[in-house]
């Protein structure tokens, strides 16, 4: 994303998706089509934050021109359910806010949600969690607060794709983050 080009990445769009839609035209609305999976500027210091201007500006074009390509193909992509996904899929605030959400009634925002990040990723950062502890839940909170105010609350389909925490010998700390996880959703 990080290249002001759109040539490349409009012909790669093309290609795929023009075939892939051409292809499942006619299966019916179990089939869920993704843009992107984590569009990104890879390695830099913006690979996984909300992006940059510039990155989400191209971001919203391809997510477009999807969106664009596969109700071209005709049959069921008519109406066929379209997930697009925020900057690196991130549900940091300034991923939502610089997403453009095509005019579409069959649009389905894709996010990933490991949260708290050092809990969730980081092997060398804590494996402790505890629901009581405010520190702890609060990144939980604040993403599914962010979900609802940019997307649910507007009409706006939104699926978390991706979420879970890693194995720190921590079954205990998993399951209780998962438990409540699964709740607030």
């Amino acid at each position: 994303l990080g290249s002001e080009d759109y040539s490349i990445a409009e012909k790669q769009m093309r290609n795929v998706w023009g075939q892939i839609g051409n292809y499942f035209k006619e299966y019916d609305e179990h089939l869920l089509f993704e843009a992107m999976n984590e569009p990104r500027m890879f390695d830099s210091v913006y690979e996984w934050s909300g992006g940059t201007e510039g990155a989400n500006k191209k971001l919203n074009y391809l997510n477009q021109l999807f969106v664009d390509i596969i109700r071209e193909q005709g049959g069921n992509n008519k109406e066929r359910y379209l997930f697009i996904p925020t900057y690196s899929g991130s549900n940091l605030l300034e991923a939502f806010e610089s997403l453009v959400v095509p005019e579409d009634e069959h649009i389905i925002v894709s996010i990933h949600a490991y949260t708290p990040y050092n809990f969730a990723m980081v092997a060398t950062e804590t494996a402790n969690w505890d629901k009581e502890n405010p520190w702890d839940v609060s990144d939980v909170d604040m993403c599914m607060k962010r979900i609802r105010h940019f997307f649910t609350e507007k009409g706006i389909s939104a699926v978390i794709t991706e979420f879970g925490v890693m194995d720190k010998d921590n079954i205990d700390d998993r399951t209780a983050w998962t438990a409540y996880f699964m709740k607030k959703g």
